[in-house]
């Protein structure tokens, strides 16, 4: 499905509300699988033209749908944005499906 998300922290820390406000949304297509570095539900955006490619922002691994609110799903999970090595974040996405 294509989504655009907005992601709401940096690095484990909350934005805030005015930097969410700004924040450009990144667009692509929301793919879901069942495993990464031994986590469930993993979500990527990827490119809508491949999806092969590098995901958009980083994946979010073991996904939890925290709420749906105003047409929005907010998703709750941990991202590793330099890769299975490095260090884990708490992560909040703001998802908007829209048509294509």
């Amino acid at each position: 499905m294509y989504a655009k998300v907005k992601r709401l922290r940096n690095r484990g820390q909350r934005l805030t509300d005015q930097e969410i406000a700004n924040a450009i949304p990144a667009e692509g297509v929301l793919v879901m699988s069942g495993q990464q570095w031994n986590l469930e539900r993993v979500i990527a955006l990827r490119n809508p033209n491949d999806h092969v490619s590098e995901p958009l922002i980083p994946i979010l691994c073991d996904v939890r749908l925290m709420g749906l609110q105003n047409g929005k799903m907010m998703l709750w999970g941990v991202e590793r944005p330099e890769g299975e090595k490095g260090p884990e974040y708490i992560q909040e996405w703001s998802v908007l499906v829209v048509p294509r």
